[in-house]
């Protein structure tokens, strides 16, 4: 009996002490240089029209921005940006990022532009999955670049490079990983460009990061020890009832 007493105070101290660990769930916080922006600019005038704005999270935010064709007002390069950071619960933070470019041209050449920067760190490892799909239609060149870097090291986990040409699928790919506690940037940018008198090409798309806590392995095993402990001590309740 004393073998066993033994035992259940080990247990139930391990799982005073996994319960809180096993439940507190890993963080992730925006870094202060996060932000989004959304351009429109032609080159006859050499002009460029700019709006950018910080992100927060949990937070959601729309800004867009029009560069006129010189005196026709009728084509321009339009870039409209949105986002909506959110915690759906206790283990998942969610990152969504829209861009809805549109380049209607007069003479010359231009583009449309809207570009994410997340900065941020998880206090835990966590799970990820990217998603999204950027595409255009219309004689404009569309190009789409999506990263997740690892600012400690430099090294980029995953990196589509820059992407000309009509779509960028990364939901298909089916791109998931591990990121361990530390800080990264979560990077999209979407632009339409060209030299196409007369025309008008739509283009954008959305992307989505979701990350979920992995709980470490040791409070994974102090957790079942814990739980172990609570089932012998109520079957020794039984017992001697």
């Amino acid at each position: 009996m004393l073998g066993l007493s033994r035992l259940l105070k080990t247990t139930l101290t391990a799982a005073a002490v996994a319960l809180p660990m096993a439940a507190q769930a890993g963080t992730a916080t925006l870094d202060a240089s996060s932000y989004y922006r959304a351009e429109g600019r032609n080159y006859w005038w050499g002009h460029l029209s700019s709006v950018q704005a910080p992100t927060a999270l949990p937070g959601a935010g729309t800004i867009g921005v029009q560069q006129n064709e010189g005196s026709y007002p009728g084509y321009h390069f339009r870039g409209d940006s949105t986002y909506g950071f959110t915690t759906p619960d206790a283990w998942t933070t969610q990152f969504d990022v829209t861009s809805a470019l549109r380049a209607q041209q007069g003479f010359y050449h231009g583009y449309a532009r809207s570009v994410f920067s997340t900065d941020f760190y998880l206090s835990a490892r966590h799970e990820y999955d990217l998603t999204g799909f950027f595409s255009d239609s219309g004689p404009h060149v569309g190009s789409w670049e999506v990263y997740i870097e690892d600012l400690d090291t430099n090294t980029k986990l995953y990196d589509s490079g820059i992407v000309s040409g009509s779509s960028l699928d990364l939901t298909s790919a089916l791109l998931t990983g591990v990121l361990d506690a530390g800080h990264y940037l979560f990077y999209v940018g979407a632009t339409l460009s060209g030299n196409v008198a007369y025309n008008t090409t739509i283009g954008g798309g959305s992307a989505s990061l979701y990350l979920h806590d992995v709980p470490e392995p040791a409070s994974l095993a102090l957790f079942g020890l814990g739980l172990i402990g609570l089932g012998a001590a109520r079957r020794k309740r039984t017992k001697t009832g």
